[in-house]
């Protein structure tokens, strides 16, 4: 073999060697891409698995009258989106669109527009912004004497509206079941404050816990015991969000108020209906033909009472009320 023919094989085993490693070196990269999208759009399914998990743990515990219609997760990018539950209230069995909540997601974390949830107007006035629908206001019986707004009720007459309201004192469900009048309905149950300096018409709705009155009605063993359909209770979810340490945990003040009650009823069996009746709540929103809150206007037990969503009935509608 000549010098001159020794080079060229020479030449053609590195060019050779070369394309062999350029392939590999690409093979290698388009599987670390790939791999590495994987392992965003892993992530991304537990950002949007994560913040779905917790805002239906608030919205069960929180968000007076206030449920949630459906729910949606739009993906805008490989590691990012959004969950957006469309919400309603009920005026006595007839649904009353309230907007949405926007919750975003994406790899830093967990983002909702505080906006959405937090109450705008005046001490006379606070509305929803989104749905621009008046909000029912609870007050704390310790700092501030807050609003009675049942009068207003006999110039409503035809309409079907929500009212909060709070109590001169915690009462057990059971008394109040006895307070309130059949032809209202009870819909959302308030667990009230223990701070003596909190002003409660400020918070937002994701800062006022309670139950809703389907969640303080017993369930049976199977239900409590169902491993495919996992029951859980209102104080477990309270527990759980008292508990919880990532974005948008309770603040300190009513993690503190929440710890007390839970601390305080957390071991209700919620198969037996007389352990339920022993809860205390401190107001509770009542739902309606307006005329029919007229009966409460004296009432000693009523310590404020505020107006909320109202629609005009209608002769169609089915209530849940006599």
């Amino acid at each position: 073999m000549t010098m001159k023919t020794f080079e060229e094989v020479t030449k053609k085993s590195k060019r050779k060697n070369l394309w062999k490693t350029v392939g590999l070196s690409s093979i290698v990269g388009i599987v670390l891409l790939l791999s590495s999208l994987y392992a965003l759009r892993l992530f991304s399914n537990y950002r949007s698995q994560q913040a779905q998990e917790h805002f239906n743990h608030v919205l069960q515990v929180t968000y007076p009258n206030v449920d949630v219609e459906r729910f949606y997760v739009n993906e805008i990018g490989i590691v990012s989106g959004y969950v957006d539950y469309n919400l309603s209230k009920d005026l006595a069995g007839v649904p009353f669109a309230f907007g949405h909540l926007e919750v975003d997601y994406n790899l830093y974390g967990i983002f909702a527009n505080f906006g959405q949830y937090f109450p705008e107007g005046s001490e006379e006035y606070y509305y929803h912004q989104d749905s621009n629908s008046k909000l029912p206001i609870f007050y704390n019986t310790k700092t501030a004497s807050g609003r009675q707004e049942l009068s207003y009720t006999k110039e409503m007459k035809g309409q079907l509206i929500e009212v909060a309201i709070t109590f001169d004192k915690k009462y057990t469900l059971a008394e109040i079941r006895n307070m309130v009048p059949n032809n209202l309905k009870k819909n959302w149950y308030w667990i009230g404050t223990e701070k003596s300096q909190l002003r409660t018409e400020y918070l937002s709705l994701v800062s006022l816990f309670g139950m809703d009155s389907e969640q303080l009605q017993a369930v049976t063993a199977e239900v409590a015991t169902d491993d495919l359909v996992p029951y859980t209770s209102p104080l477990t979810v309270m527990k759980e969000l008292v508990d919880y340490q990532g974005d948008y945990a309770l603040s300190p003040e009513i993690k503190g108020d929440v710890q007390a009650y839970v601390n305080k009823f957390g071991d209700t069996d919620f198969t037996q209906q007389a352990e339920i009746d022993r809860l205390e709540f401190a107001g509770i929103i009542l739902t309606g033909r307006a005329e029919d809150f007229v009966e409460l206007e004296n009432a000693d037990w009523i310590y404020a009472s505020s107006i909320g969503a109202s629609v005009q009935n209608q002769p169609y509608y089915q209530l849940d009320v006599e």
